[in-house]
């Protein structure tokens, strides 16, 4: 359960006050690149300094992202990037619940600090991972990736739109965002200035559904997509990213319905159900005629399943078809 701000009391120890932060609706404003960071971050910085964090000055703050922390912690770049948003909500999370009476003097001198903290972290000599050794272009493209994600959402959450949502719907924003444009950018390798209709509705049809985890597959996160696809999208004509944007914005105006019903948990259950079995089985996934042969057999075993999706199903179809015919 979430906790509201409200004055309680005092950690005494970074892992208490960490898991506090962790547990606040304040936390859920960090993106995902930054909620993967934030313990690392805040725990690193405390063992940093001299003074523990709940105590710390503006001048504290500036002294702990020029020293120890940043010459001798050998990390990647978007893990910098990711510092002073964290240590602002940071801020603001620890002054709400009455730890703090300075928490904007502390977050300016986070921000007024950032670039040379930036510019120390690039000059550290970090060891090779084996798979910078060989030349794969993965874990970095990842990482560039998250660093222009956060950029985008971060803009993105100072659209009114956006910043009044409940701290639940703007962490699904963020979801939709970080899975669309990974598998935009990465699995299809499109950057923003390539994509067209037709990529958007690749991407929606064909993989966006199966990439999300289990808990992201909630109705409320879908009625969002195209709220969130279409500040996405005018966010990157802000920064110059793409040039077709009407394009772009006409198909997520026409496939409103389609993007907010394009969840089914009951035949995604369902088939979820007929893998297992099929693994079960030792049926082979690749044989078309063995998966077939199979799936015809479970829904005669399993009539009452196949009937209650196949007949929600119809009136959807149904009303899909009248519209075209429009």
């Amino acid at each position: 359960m979430k906790q509201t701000h409200q004055t309680v009391k005092r950690p005494t120890t970074i892992e208490e006050t960490y898991q506090a932060f962790s547990q606040s609706t304040t936390f859920d404003r960090l993106t995902t690149n930054q909620r993967r960071y934030a313990k690392a971050v805040i725990l690193k910085l405390n063992q940093a300094s001299r003074r523990f964090i709940l105590d710390w000055s503006p001048a504290d703050v500036v002294d702990a992202l020029t020293g120890e922390f940043v010459t001798d912690n050998m990390q990647l770049h978007n893990y910098f990037v990711a510092v002073v948003p964290i240590l602002t909500r940071f801020f603001q999370f620890a002054a709400k619940a009455g730890w703090l009476t300075d928490a904007v003097q502390l977050a300016d001198a986070a921000k007024h600090t950032r670039e040379e903290m930036l510019l120390l972290s690039q000059r550290q000599t970090r060891p090779h991972t084996v798979a910078e050794v060989a030349g794969e272009e993965g874990p970095n493209a990842i990482d560039r990736l998250n660093d222009r994600s956060d950029t985008w959402l971060e803009a993105m959450h100072q659209v009114p739109m956006v910043k009044n949502l409940s701290d639940s719907d703007r962490h699904d924003v963020d979801v939709i965002i970080d899975t669309f444009a990974g598998i935009a950018i990465l699995g299809l390798n499109k950057e923003p200035h390539d994509w067209q209709p037709e990529t958007l509705q690749q991407i929606f049809y064909s993989y966006f559904v199966s990439v999300l985890t289990t808990k992201d597959k909630r109705r409320r996160l879908f009625t969002l997509i195209p709220m969130a696809m279409t500040t996405f999208i005018k966010t990157l004509v802000g920064t110059g990213e793409v040039s077709n944007a009407d394009q772009l914005l006409a198909w997520i105006g026409s496939h409103h319905e389609m993007l907010v019903h394009l969840y089914n948990e009951e035949l995604d259950h369902f088939y979820d159900e007929l893998t297992k079995a099929m693994q079960s089985a030792g049926i082979d996934m690749t044989n078309k005629q063995q998966v077939d042969t199979f799936t015809t057999q479970y829904l005669r075993e399993h009539p009452s399943q196949g009937a209650a999706i196949f007949t929600k199903q119809q009136p959807q179809h149904g009303r899909q078809q009248r519209r075209k015919r429009r």
